[in-house]
């Protein structure tokens, strides 16, 4: 102090470059931005002589995570087959970031085959549930600013449907598929090369449900162990293929071999059906 009036001029620094035409003592926010190191250099000036500038602690802008609020807004507890609602829309950033949000499933009741497609979307801040079992559920909701992300978890109780109506399975009809061997004479014998194999289509889209409820699908096929091997493509589809290796014959002869395709399906309440067809595969050598 030297008896005169006293006054100040500010120089701001973001990431060591000074920041031109800002002499206050305050710095615009639109200056800088999250993970930058800023620190000030004061001058004391009275107008005459300017004083040693004095150098501030250097602050880095830290992110401040975003906070979450979230709730199953519709009424408990939820029959299965029903739908549950989430929200987390009354989240918030102090930093006013945009909000990014990822919805999972952290536990399910035993039986439940719900997984992510179960959620209208998964990335909405308030997203609808498809509730498939009885029992209790745990949410997880992750929320982030781009920087960093806060999650916490909601639960929720679900009970059966008292007046859930069983489905209907349909497991298509008797298909049968006639192939043939060519033989060969050479002289002394006759030898037959093994049919082709057999392919067929399944195709349980004829199952229904008076309820509308979806149906999940589990297909098996029961034949001799002694018999070719079959394959069915994807057991748990509603339409699928069923393949049977070629058969042996011998030249005159028919083989004839059966299976029995059965079709099992559950509705989202608990209720199941099931029915048989049966596939025929012939192989004759000529």
């Amino acid at each position: 102090a030297d008896g005169d009036d006293e006054g100040y001029v500010y120089a701001w620094y973001v990431e060591r470059s000074e920041v031109g035409g800002t002499t206050s003592r305050e710095l615009d926010a639109s200056n800088f931005s999250k993970g930058d190191d800023i620190y000030a250099e004061v001058v004391p000036d009275d107008g005459l002589e300017t004083g040693t500038a004095v150098k501030s602690a250097t602050v880095t802008v830290r992110n401040t995570p975003p906070t979450v609020l979230a709730s199953v807004t519709s009424s408990e507890p939820v029959e299965s087959c029903g739908t549950a609602q989430l929200d987390a829309s009354g989240s918030s950033d102090d930093d006013g970031d945009s909000l990014t949000y990822l919805w999972s499933i952290s536990s399910q009741p035993s039986g439940s085959a719900a997984n992510e497609d179960n959620f209208s979307d998964v990335t909405d801040s308030s997203p609808t549930f498809q509730v498939d079992a009885e029992g209790s559920w745990i949410f997880q909701v992750t929320v982030s600013d781009g920087s960093d992300s806060t999650s916490t978890a909601v639960g929720l109780t679900s009970t059966l449907r008292s007046d859930n109506t069983d489905p209907v399975a349909d497991p298509g009809e008797y298909a049968q598929s006639d192939l043939f061997s060519v033989c060969v004479n050479t002289g002394y014998t006759i030898w037959c090369d093994a049919c082709l194999d057999a392919t067929f289509s399944l195709d349980g889209s004829g199952s229904t449900d008076d309820d509308g409820d979806d149906l999940s699908y589990s297909w098996s096929a029961s034949s001799d162990p002694t018999g070719p091997t079959t394959t069915i493509a994807d057991p748990d589809s509603e339409t699928t293929t069923l393949d049977i290796d070629g058969l042996d014959t011998e030249y005159g002869v028919t083989e004839s071999y059966t299976i029995t395709i059965g079709l099992h399906v559950i509705d989202c309440a608990g209720g199941y059906a099931s029915a048989e067809t049966e596939v025929v595969v012939t192989c004759t050598g000529f």
